[in-house]
Parts: structure tokens; sequence; C-alpha cells
């Protein structure tokens, strides 16, 4: 620890008290830790890239701050940081080498938010839902199951909760009078860790209330199909929220008794599709392959992409803070771009993301892409959102497949 390196963590404003800080945490969530650092500390950390001396960095905080900081000092700040796992060294890659391993060798991916973005105990998490659909904004009761027209899938937001109250629950509403399958694809939104662009498992996932099985006879089938290129990212789904947050809404309103097919795909992948379809030979293998399998047994599957819109501010790599005129022309592009999902045109919602760069930072793209590609349906608008904030903006919406 002679010569600090931070690891790729994640690093962003917060304010408390007046006071501005900078947080840190792990985006891939191997450390579930998280930093809240004085802006004078955080500055100190920022000369930890693996080439400076204890000594070199004192005399890169002579030069910032006209004063010196003591070794000592500068050594506790390594071992907090070391002891959280956000510096590259041996404890690190023993802690990694661990969790890894137990993940690889475990039949189970196991919840990693219960307890902090939803309760860990049963009872509280359903009521938890409950009160979702149960709100004045919400539908107003629980929604009853396959009484509607049949749907082919729907577009569900991965937002925490408390932004996403509304969208989520008119988005499951309707999606759960509209699934008479017994089979959910849940594609969801890989933020971390992909190379690929997209990856499958085959383990069951767990949550508070209960065991959700996947449908390994149709993993496998897919694995027949497209070989051990389509798991390679596997690993990624242990620290990926966007499908572990739908299984909640799956087990309230169906039980335990669905099974699933868990898939993440790449966020803000760019450019994914071409004139000929997917840019990427693994997504269009997977489409032909997905699709071959549901015709197989037709009626049988139900196919959600969970996917938020856009991501705009500070905190996402902006240097604008996000004023209300941003959000209100935000609102009218998403719109825009939901249309071209309800003719339904995918050339021209790849199109529409694409041909600025993704700009807004959609990290939604491709699970939609795939939904789309898979369904051939055409898109209705339930709910469209926006979780408003100057530092980190997030639009979301909810639509059905039908």
């Amino acid at each position: 620890m002679d010569y600090p390196k931070l690891r790729n963590v994640e690093a962003f404003p917060i304010e408390q008290d007046g006071q501005r800080f900078a947080c840190l945490r792990d985006p891939t969530n191997l450390t579930p830790n998280v930093l809240i650092l004085p802006q004078d500390a955080f500055a100190i950390v920022q000369t930890f890239d693996g080439k400076n001396s204890i000594a070199e960095i004192q005399a890169a905080c002579m030069r910032q701050f006209g004063e010196l900081i003591y070794g000592d000092d500068i050594r506790a700040l390594i071992k907090q940081l070391d002891d959280a796992h956000m510096l590259e060294g041996a404890a690190f890659e023993e802690y990694r080498m661990a969790i890894e391993r137990d993940f690889r060798q475990s039949d189970v991916r196991e919840s990693i938010l219960a307890g902090k973005s939803y309760s860990a105990e049963p009872e509280e998490l359903e009521f938890e839902l409950s009160g979702l659909f149960l709100s004045e904004d919400g539908p107003g009761e629980v929604p009853k199951i396959a009484v509607g027209d049949r749907k082919k899938g729907a577009v569900l937001p991965h937002i925490d909760f408390d932004r996403g109250a509304k969208c989520y629950a008119m988005g499951w509403a309707a999606a759960a009078m509209g699934c008479y399958a017994r089979r959910l694809i849940v594609i969801g939104t890989g933020h971390f860790g992909l190379e690929k662009p997209l990856a499958l498992t085959s383990k069951d996932f767990r949550t508070p209330l209960g065991l959700v099985k996947t449908d390994k006879k149709f993993v496998e089938s897919l694995r027949e199909r497209l070989g051990d290129e389509a798991f390679e990212g596997e690993y990624a789904h242990r620290a990926e929220h966007s499908i572990e947050l739908q299984l909640l809404f799956i087990q309230y309103l169906f039980g335990n008794d669905m099974e699933i097919v868990p898939v993440i795909s790449v966020a803000r992948e760019k450019p994914a599709w071409g004139e000929g379809g997917f840019l990427s030979p693994l997504a269009s293998n997977f489409v032909a392959a997905t699709r071959e399998l549901i015709e197989d047994s037709p009626g049988e599957t139900f196919v959600i992409a969970s996917a938020d819109l856009a991501h705009v501010g500070p905190r996402f790599g902006d240097q604008l803070e996000v004023s209300q005129t941003a959000v209100d022309a935000m609102r009218e592009k998403d719109i825009e771009l939901l249309e071209t999902l309800e003719k339904p045109d995918i050339a021209a919602f790849a199109d529409a993301v694409q041909s600025d760069g993704n700009a807004r930072n959609i990290c939604g793209f491709m699970p939609i892409l795939l939904a789309a590609a898979i369904t051939g349906g055409r898109f209705e608008l339930v709910d469209y959102s926006q979780a408003f904030d100057p530092m980190a903006t997030v639009t979301f919406a909810s639509m059905m497949i039908a």
C-alpha cells in the first residue's frame, strides 16, 4: 500500500447538512460498502493511481492545499479504503476470488437488495408491494391475473420503488391482467461487467418471498443453439438488480409457480443495430433461437424488458446540472422515441437512440430492442414518469407488448 491504487469505483457528489461530500461505491456490488468522504479527503484519494508514493501524494497535496498532510493521515485513509475493498491489491483480489467462487459454485442467485432497497421480511415486503398498487397514484387495487386481452410482453422500470412507484404499479397491473403464460423471459439491463451483448444463467433466484425456479429445459435448449458464449458473462448476474426487482412482483402476483428465463443485456450498447438487424451475431442468434423455442409452445411465454430510459446529470458524467427546461425537452424526446415502438418500427427506435450516440444514456436500449425483436409486437404506453434531480435525473416507462 505504499503506492495505493483506487479501483474503478463510482464517485458522485452528495450534500449533507449544507456541506458537499463525495460518495464512493462499487458499481459492480462486489463490496456493499459505501464511503462518504469530505472534499479534501476525496482530493487526496484522486492521487491514488498506483504510481504515487506516500511522499509524492504529500507533495501533490502541498501543491493543491498549500499545507502538509501527515503521512499517518494518508495511511489511515488508505486503510479505510482498503478495508472497504475499494483499493486494488492482494487483499481485494483474495476477497474478489472468494466472492466469484461462491457464486459460480452455487445453484442459486441470492438477493442483493433485500434489507437495502426493500424489506427483507416477507410480510413487510408484501405490504410494501401492495401499497404500490393501493396508493392514490396507482391502480387502486391489487390486479387480478389474466382477465384482459392476452399480451406478448411488457417493458417495466427497474428504478428504486420510491421513485418508480406509480410506473411499477400501473405497468404490473396491466402486465398481470394480460399474462396468460407459465414462463417469463426476463431481460434485465446489465449495468456492469458484461463484455458480450447478453448473458444467460441457469441458476434459480431467491428473494425474501421464496425461490423462483429457472426454466432449465428452455435455458439448456438455448445453450444447445448458442453455445457457451451466451453464458460467458454469467457472473454479471450476481450483482445485477434489474431482474431481481421484477421477481418480487412476479412472486407477489403469481406466486412461486412461474418459471423464468433470466437474461441480462448490456446497458447503453452503441451501436447495436444496423440495416440488416443486430450487429452482434450473438444477439441475432439469441433472438432467432428464442423465437423458435417460443413457437414450439405457443402462448406459454411472456417477455419482460426490465428497462429504464434516460440518465442525465453530473452523476452520469454530464457537465451541467439538469434544469426544468432540460427535463421538459427530455420528456418530448422520450415520447417521440416510444412512439416508434407503438408503430412498431424497430429500426426507427434503434436509429433514434443511436443517431446521437445515445447522448441521454438510455440504459434499457438493448433489453427493449431484444424484446421487440423476439415478440414482433406493437408496444402500448401505460405510464411515463421522470425522477427529477438536478444531479441525476432518470426517466422510465411501462409499456405492454400486444
